[in-house]
Order: C-alpha cells, then sequence, then structure tokens
C-alpha cells in the first residue's frame, strides 16, 4: 500500500483536462473511487492501482505520492544540574555547622529544580492548548466539511441525450439542506431527472433542487440538443448549504462537453464501449435506469463489435 495525495491528483488531472471516468477507465476502477481519492476519503491505495493512476495522469508514481517532511526532535527542556546553584564557601569550624549549611544547599538546589520543572511543564501544557485552539478555529472557517463534483461526458452527439451527474458528499449522520442550482446551456432541452427538480426558471433557464442530504447523495439529469448543434457546451451551477453565511459552495469537475460523432459513454473515443467503458457507465447510472440515456442501445454496442454514426440518417449503427 502508498499514501497518495489526493488535492494534487485531482490538480493534475483538471490541469490535463482528463476526466474522472476516463481516469476510472484506465485505472479500471469505478469514478467514485477516483472521487474518493482525490477527496481524501481512501488515503492509502494498492501500489499497482497507483501505478496505474500515475501512467494514466501521464506522471511518475513520486508525483502522486504524499510527501512527509522531515520534523527536527522537539527541544527537551534541560534539568538544573548542581552546578547551577552558586556555591556558597562552607565554614569549616565545626563538622555540626558543616553538615547544617550542606543540608541548606541540598534543599536550595531541589526547590530551584522544582520550579524549573514545573515553569517548563506549565509553558508546554499553554503551548499544547495554544495549538488546540487554533487548530479548532482552522478546522471551523475552512469547513471541509461538504462538497460536490460534476462527473460529465467530454463529448456527444448532437441531437443524442447525454447525462450530468452531481454527488454531494456531507460526511456525518446530520441531514443537511442544500439548494442546489444547474443552468440550462444555450440550445441545450432538459431531459430526465433525478431525483424529480424543484423548479424550473425559464427567465434564466436553470433548474434547481431543495433537498435535504446525508452522506454521498447523488443528482442526474439529461441534456440533448437538436441535430444540427455544432461546438462547446459549458455547464455552471451552483451549491447553497444551510447555515452558510458567504458565497455559494463551487461544483468542481467538469463542465465542458464537445459535439461530434462518438457516443458519449465511448471515452476514449475508438468507436467501440468496452468492459471497463460500460462498467464505469453502470457504476454512474446503476441498474435502474431511470436516467434516459437508452441504456439498450449501449449493451448492444458493447456486445457488438462497435459503432457508427450515420450523419445522413442521424442514427447510430450497430456493427455486428
Amino acid at each position: 500500500m502508498v499514501k497518495i495525495d489526493g488535492a494534487r491528483i485531482r490538480a493534475i488531472r483538471e490541469l490535463k483536462g482528463l476526466t474522472q471516468l476516463y481516469v476510472a477507465t484506465a485505472v479500471e476502477v469505478t469514478t467514485d473511487t477516483v472521487s474518493r481519492w482525490e477527496n481524501k476519503r481512501y488515503p492509502t491505495i494498492k501500489k499497482d492501482n497507483a501505478l496505474r493512476l500515475a501512467a494514466a495522469l501521464e506522471v511518475d508514481l513520486q508525483e502522486i505520492l504524499e510527501r512527509e517532511e522531515d520534523l527536527p526532535p522537539p527541544e527537551q527542556p534541560v534539568p538544573a544540574t548542581a552546578t547551577d546553584v552558586a556555591e556558597a564557601p562552607i565554614p569549616t569550624e565545626s563538622r555540626e555547622s558543616q553538615t547544617v549549611v550542606q543540608g541548606a544547599a541540598k534543599r536550595h538546589f531541589t526547590f530551584r529544580l522544582w520550579i524549573l520543572t514545573t515553569g517548563a511543564l506549565l509553558v508546554l501544557a499553554t503551548a499544547a492548548a495554544l495549538v488546540l485552539v487554533l487548530t479548532r478555529d482552522r478546522e471551523q472557517k475552512s469547513d471541509p466539511t461538504i462538497t460536490i463534483r460534476r462527473t460529465a461526458p467530454p463529448h456527444f452527439i448532437a441531437g443524442q441525450p447525454f447525462p450530468v451527474f452531481l454527488s454531494i458528499d456531507a460526511p456525518g449522520d446530520r441531514a443537511v439542506s442544500v439548494i442546489l442550482r444547474e443552468s440550462i446551456p444555450p440550445g441545450m432541452q432538459l431531459g430526465t431527472t433525478l431525483p424529480p427538480i424543484s423548479g424550473h426558471d425559464k427567465k434564466d433557464n436553470s433548474i434547481k433542487w431543495l433537498k435535504k442530504v446525508t452522506g454521498a447523495t447523488t443528482f442526474a439529469y439529461t441534456l440533448h440538443s437538436d441535430s444540427a448543434y455544432q461546438g462547446e457546451v459549458r455547464l455552471d451551477g451552483t451549491l447553497k448549504v444551510t447555515g452558510s453565511s458567504g458565497s455559494d459552495l463551487t461544483i468542481v469537475g467538469d463542465s465542458r462537453l464537445t459535439a461530434g460523432v462518438f457516443h458519449w459513454a465511448d471515452a476514449n473515443r475508438d468507436n467501440r464501449i468496452s468492459d471497463e467503458e460500460i462498467l464505469a457507465v453502470y457504476d454512474l447510472i446503476g441498474t435502474d435506469h431511470t436516467i434516459d440515456v437508452d441504456m439498450g442501445l449501449i449493451e448492444d454496442i458493447w456486445l457488438g463489435d462497435g459503432y457508427v454514426w450515420q450523419q445522413a440518417e442521424q442514427r447510430l449503427t450497430v456493427v455486428e
């Protein structure tokens, strides 16, 4: 097992313009697993998976491993010794008086040693309490409890529906109220939604959900254009959480798609749907198929030898 740096993995993937679906397909895991890696829900993974992950991101393995800096050992308080005590000349008039003076010196040394030890312990206790207060304050200000990520295919065929998924992670057992908004891009029409939306604002052509979420919760919807659509689609949305006084949470992940001749489930654009690609689709959609993405066609392509998009006829043909 090796320890990975989720934040660095996400930064490298987004810098290279790679989707979670692509990375999951290359590593042969689910997109949910990739999301948990990036959010540090799985800080350690198998080395074989780490090597495949580095290869998918086109970097060396060391680039995605957590880097631990060597910290110097804390300084220990140096106890006072007998030499720290100023030695006074001891009268030698009699053996009895010398014994009295030596006893007083020992008691003086013991008292100073107790003062130094007690002071050091108080300093250490105060420092530890200060660190605890600062850490709690930093955690409260950063509020890293809730995250949201969008997963969408990098391409689609004009006129054919494609899905968009929004995954909210709200750790803990307490239900949190959220308002999730997504803008419908120009030239796009809304298809099915999961769960049903709470409202559709026709003025700015946006949809929204008002829900209570606990743990990991997924929202989804489908879009489609007319058959003549060309160019790029940009997705945008916000998440507002109950009790938040600042700005809305940013939705990270996929935000751009391009119209073309490749099916949205064909992640590597080879006119086939492989075992890994159809597993990635099932991880996203599940087995109830409540989102309108024509799973029957996807399964036919997977079982066949590929597909071809017939531009003139505006239909996709499965190669047997």
